[in-house]
C-alpha cells in the first residue's frame, strides 16, 4: 500500500543522503589536501623571496647604485628566482590552479627586477585562499546542518507512519 511505499521511499532517500554525504566528505578532504599544498608552495615562495640572501643582495645593489632603482640580480639570485618559479609551477600543476601559474609567470618575468609585484600577488592569493577556505568551511557546516535536519525530519515522518500503520 501507499504507506509501505512511502517508507521505502524514505529509506531510499536516507541512503541517498548518506551516500551524498560520503562523497562530499571525500571532496572536502581532497580540497583540503590541495589547499594545504597551495599554501605550502606560497609560503615556500615567500620564504625564498624574503630570505636573508635576497635582502643582502637588495642592499648591495641599492648601495652600489647610490639610490633606489632597479635591482639587477646576480647569478645566485637568478638561481633563487628560478627555484621560486619552479615551486610555484609545481604547485600550480599539482593543484590545477591557474592563479598559481599566473604568479609563476610573473615571478619568471620579474627575474631582472625586484619581487615586490610577485610578493604582493602571492600575499593577495594567500588571502583569497584563506577566504575560500573559510567560505568552504561555512558551506560545509551549512550542508551538514541541513543534512542533519533532513535526516531528523525523515526519521520523524517514518515514526509517524509507523504509528499510523500500527493503528
Amino acid at each position: 500500500d501507499s504507506l509501505t511505499e512511502q517508507i521505502e521511499n524514505d529509506k531510499k532517500y536516507t541512503e541517498q543522503v548518506q551516500k551524498s554525504l560520503a562523497e562530499k566528505k571525500q571532496e572536502w578532504k581532497d580540497r583540503q589536501v590541495l589547499r594545504t599544498g597551495e599554501l605550502a608552495a606560497i609560503s615556500k615562495t615567500i620564504e625564498i623571496l624574503h630570505s636573508d640572501d635576497a635582502r643582502d643582495l637588495l642592499k648591495k645593489s641599492l648601495a652600489s647604485q647610490g639610490s633606489p632603482g632597479f635591482l639587477f640580480l646576480q647569478e645566485s639570485s637568478s638561481t633563487r628566482t628560478s627555484s621560486a618559479v619552479e615551486v610555484l609551477k609545481l604547485a600550480a600543476k599539482e593543484g590545477h590552479d591557474a592563479r598559481l601559474s599566473v604568479i609563476a609567470s610573473r615571478a619568471a618575468r620579474a627575474g631582472k627586477s625586484h619581487f615586490e609585484e610577485v610578493i604582493t600577488a602571492v600575499e593577495k592569493m594567500l588571502k583569497v585562499l584563506q577566504q575560500e577556505e573559510n567560505t568552504d568551511l561555512e558551506k560545509k557546516e551549512l550542508c551538514e546542518a541541513n543534512r542533519a535536519s533532513d535526516t531528523r525530519d525523515a526519521i520523524k515522518a517514518s515514526r509517524v507512519m509507523d504509528e499510523l500503520s500500527d493503528d
